[in-house]
């Protein structure tokens, strides 16, 4: 019922301008929300590449750990006759 006197006050022009004026705002609200999800991927590409970075940083002291239980897996005395033979 509303509609009909929507269309005999305001005519097909205010009804398609109505129609624009609903699409034109739900443009800018899928433009706002693919500007966030933008700002959230760059932000997730950021913590990627310092998580990357935590990684290898954990790897080199595993492996600088690994070689020094290597080094000196054997009793003191038995590293000294090593270094002495070699």
């Amino acid at each position: 019922m509303e509609l009909i006197e929507i269309v005999r006050v305001f005519g097909l022009p205010g009804i398609i301008f109505v129609i624009w004026w609903f699409d034109h705002k739900r443009i800018n609200q899928l433009q706002a929300n693919l500007k966030s999800y933008k700002n959230l991927c760059e932000k997730y590409c950021k913590m990627a590449e310092d998580q990357m970075e935590i990684i290898s940083l954990n790897i080199t002291s595993l492996s600088k750990i690994q070689q020094k239980l290597e080094d000196y897996k054997l009793c003191p005395l038995a590293q000294k006759e090593k270094k002495d033979g070699a």
